[in-house]
């Protein structure tokens, strides 16, 4: 996702570039824009039906947001982690 940033962020420039001055015409910003967008769709759609449908890892995005998981999730996944807790 960070290098798919980076084609985002250069190849919109590079269209934006093309919009406004006519010596950035001909470059394939915009094919470079539509296949990181084709790169991109599955990776976020994964991504979202991992943190919201996925019952196995729908509860760790409790803990992105609030900071704090159950102490069963946590004893099944971080094992380690949840000793420490108990001690």
């Amino acid at each position: 996702m960070a290098g798919l940033i980076v084609v985002f962020t250069v190849s919109g420039v590079l269209m934006y570039l093309q919009e406004t001055d006519a010596a950035f015409r001909g470059t394939s910003a915009i094919r470079a824009h539509d296949w990181a967008t084709w790169l991109a769709v599955p990776l976020v759609a994964g991504h979202l039906y991992l943190a919201l449908v996925n019952p196995s890892t729908r509860h760790s995005l409790r803990g992105m947001v609030l900071g704090t998981v159950r102490r069963d999730w946590a004893a099944r996944h971080h094992a380690k982690w949840a000793r420490d807790l108990d001690r």
